[in-house]
């Protein structure tokens, strides 16, 4: 039902896609049915999404999967997917963000975390562990079961994109990130180059989201009511199959 402004013309939505079929796209009549699941390794896996734990699960079972906290496991209103491993790169840049962030916001009423902390965004039905979320305030949480504990009044989530999740967080994940009542920033950092794109929410409108790219060594990166270096973000960090180092100016 979202009017979407061009120009001097406000267009539903829904009509800019009429008649749309997506590519790959499950038809949302057939979301119930089995045969729509998709299997991990299977070559109908969907493309911007990650590897899928089969069979179609209930909230229930899934919680049972992470209450002893051993593996990062993603709900999606019946499906699993299973976090990949870090790699070297992104677990550096994951370091930087979280102590530059714990520093600047030490003493003030914020909480800072690293990769394990749930975040369930009940209006999707759906559980992500963003990569770093920051907590101002007081921290409201849902007990999801007698070991689970998410959170659900993030003030800022930080995602660090892969080659193989960067469409999928982009688009489903920041959707529904954007339903999180008193949300202010979701923030993307590329992991294969010196990039943070920033959307910000509006305090003058809830529905406008604004978006802005940070790409040199010496611009400084507001997050939350940090402000913070790009180059320091990327300190040690060396990109894959690039010579030069990220902290070099």
């Amino acid at each position: 039902d979202d009017l979407v402004p061009i120009g001097d013309c406000e267009i539903p939505l829904k009509d800019i896609y009429h008649r749309v079929v997506f590519e790959n796209q499950v038809e949302e009549n057939e979301l119930n049915e089995p045969q729509t699941q998709y299997v991990a390794n299977s070559q109908k896996e969907k493309e911007n999404e990650p590897e899928a734990i089969e069979p179609r699960i209930s909230l229930e079972a899934y919680l049972e999967m992470i209450a002893d906290g051993e593996r990062r496991l993603e709900y999606h209103d019946g499906e699993v997917i299973d976090i990949q491993s870090a790699t070297e790169v992104h677990g550096l840049i994951c370091t930087n963000l979280t102590g530059l962030i714990y520093v600047c916001t030490r003493g003030k009423g914020c909480k800072v975390y690293a990769g394990d902390r749930e975040v369930w965004v009940d209006s999707c039905h759906k559980m992500f562990y963003p990569d770093v979320v920051i907590v101002c305030g007081e921290h409201d949480m849902k007990q999801m079961s007698k070991n689970v504990e998410a959170t659900i009044n993030p003030s800022v989530v930080i995602e660090i994109l892969s080659t193989s999740t960067e469409k999928y967080d982009k688009s489903f994940k920041s959707r529904c990130y954007k339903k999180i009542k008193g949300l202010k920033q979701i923030i993307f950092v590329s992991q294969i180059e010196k990039f943070i794109t920033i959307k910000t929410h509006s305090v003058l409108d809830e529905r406008i989201w604004n978006e802005i790219d940070y790409f040199e060594d010496e611009e400084m990166i507001p997050i939350g009511d940090c402000v913070i270096a790009l180059k320091d973000i990327y300190e040690d960090v060396t990109f894959k199959n690039q010579g030069e180092r990220a902290s070099e100016v």
